[in-house]
């Protein structure tokens, strides 16, 4: 459960419009009553503290469908990038880690098939080449695969020669260096240095079997959107690497062995409340010159 002093008593404690935050609460609501979600949780902070939160909807939890509250975990998908680089930044923090680095200093395997020249800093900002790198997020929790995968992949151009959004193959490096630095568990790293520090025991990357009831199933919901529809909303369409995020991709984190594995890309799963509570206290990086 979040710290109960991350939470304002009122609205205008932290400076939030009560009316603003209605509307906000009745579209989401609205989402839910068309059919267009089947559940939705939401958490508004400011000033540093979180002043409401609400659930809606119903959600196949531990293979029963039932109402989603407030304590229902949901899977954050790419929010989980942060906690990976969060973890980085600490190691950075405390010297052991430095953003030109070359992974293979920490991860020879990582160097086959012409990824020596890659370094930390092109994993963070995605120019590491490796966009549409293969692997299912399941295998990084084995990590002879995981170290099978990481010498597999090979680069699309150059590293650092251009900017393409990764989907989770960059994370994966990261990850294992973090191990490899800390000698702990890339999911218990996360949990003893950020997690808990921070009073949020429920922020987790990967999760026990015990919990995992608490987990609300991810929907493969809607039909992708036409190029006219992107145009008309003056949206650019996504780049070609976002197809990899496709229903196989999304559904796979509905699986056990997957939410275990605790993709450091996806993998991370909490209450709408605890990324939120994230940033009042969060560690800052403070770089060693």
């Amino acid at each position: 459960m979040t710290a109960s002093h991350f939470f304002a008593e009122r609205l205008d404690e932290v400076g939030l419009n009560p009316d603003k935050v209605q509307a906000l609460f009745d579209r989401a609501e609205r989402e839910i009553k068309e059919g267009l979600l089947p559940a939705c949780q939401l958490a508004i902070a400011r000033n540093g503290k979180i002043g409401a939160t609400r659930t809606y909807g119903n959600a196949a939890q531990g293979g029963r469908e039932k109402s989603a509250s407030d304590g229902t975990f949901f899977i954050i998908m790419s929010c989980t990038k942060a906690l990976t680089s969060a973890a980085a930044w600490l190691l950075m923090q405390e010297g052991k880690l430095q953003p030109e680095d070359r992974v293979v200093k920490f991860v020879p395997e990582f160097g086959e098939n012409g990824k020596e020249a890659v370094t930390v800093n092109h994993l963070l900002t995605h120019t590491s080449a490796i966009p549409k790198a293969p692997g299912w997020q399941k295998e990084f929790g084995d990590k002879k695969r995981r170290l099978e995968r990481l010498a597999q992949w090979r680069l699309d151009h150059p590293a650092g020669a251009q900017f393409r959004y990764h989907i989770a193959a960059n994370f994966w490096p990261v990850a294992e260096i973090i191990e490899r630095i800390s000698g702990l568990d890339y999911r218990e790293f996360v949990r003893t240095r950020i997690a808990e520090p921070l009073g949020l025991p429920d922020l987790r990357v990967g999760i026990p079997r015990s919990l995992n009831d608490r987990v609300a199933d991810v929907a493969w919901v809607g039909e992708p959107a036409k190029a006219e529809e992107y145009q008309k909303l003056g949206v650019t369409p996504p780049r070609v690497s976002m197809g990899a995020i496709n229903e196989a991709a999304i559904v796979e984190f509905n699986e056990l062995e997957t939410r275990e594995a605790g993709s450091p890309a996806g993998g991370g799963i909490t209450t709408a409340a605890r990324p939120g509570s994230i940033l009042p206290g969060a560690p800052q990086w403070r770089p060693c010159l």
